[in-house]
């Protein structure tokens, strides 16, 4: 979702292209999209979203994976007014990118396992189900978090946004993360926020929403204009 959030942002035209979970890695393998990441063996993990960059005329296409390398290899090729990564560096902006994965993605994931199964094809869910079990550590029966677990993990999504907003250790006040101007760590985080709404019940959400002081829907407001899916090529999410 940050990817095309960005894409938006800056006006870029491109269109998008939506696989089944289960058909990504060939795809990439087919396209040259190289691997996300690779697993403790050493064998590629293959996912979306990806981008194939074919602006430059007579040149092969640049293909990228990974939403903080699609937006880090953006802002070099085609270099903003404003850049998203200001102040730190690329080592300490990259650890605030896996902060995100670690203790908010994953967190959401699971308070949100079931009703992102809900948006499975039938073809995919066996895969999906398996990989959640694997993430998550228990069988699928159990991966449901309810009563008491369910506020918990509400809690800890919690506390993790409000770390998320004092990883740096400078937060400079305004609307944005890092004060008055638009940065990564508001993409990253309204990116996994659109994403909550998206599964969350009514009353979950309204839960989220309403944390610190509102702030969160807010973002998610502020970004909403940027959320329009254009075209019909590249998968970005």
């Amino acid at each position: 979702m940050n990817s095309r959030l960005y894409l938006n942002y800056r006006g870029f035209h491109y269109q998008t292209r939506w696989l089944p979970t289960v058909d990504v890695k060939a795809e990439c393998i087919s396209l040259k999209i190289p691997p996300s990441a690779t697993n403790p063996s050493g064998e590629p993990i293959y996912t979306f979203p990806a981008i194939i960059d074919y602006t430059s005329p007579g040149a092969e296409p640049t293909a990228v994976s990974d939403s903080y390398r699609i937006l880090r290899y953006l802002e070099t090729q085609y270099p903003p007014s404003a850049p998203i990564f200001p102040l730190y560096s690329e080592p300490k902006w990259s650890a605030f990118n896996s902060f995100i994965d670690e203790r908010i993605i994953i967190v959401a994931g699971s308070l949100f396992v079931y009703e992102l199964a809900a948006t499975k094809l039938p073809e995919e869910l066996s895969y999906f189900q398996s990989n959640m079990e694997a993430l998550f550590k228990g069988p699928w029966a159990d991966l449901r978090l309810e009563g008491p677990k369910r506020s918990i993990a509400l809690k800890q999504l919690e506390d993790n946004l409000q770390a998320s907003l004092e990883y740096f250790g400078d937060q400079k006040e305004g609307t944005y993360h890092l004060g008055d101007d638009i940065t990564y760590a508001d993409f990253a985080i309204c990116a996994a926020l659109i994403w909550c709404k998206s599964l969350a019940s009514q009353e979950d959400w309204s839960k989220i929403s309403a944390w610190k002081a509102g702030r969160w829907g807010d973002l998610v407001k502020r970004f909403s204009s940027w959320t329009t899916v254009t075209g019909q090529e590249l998968k970005l999410w």
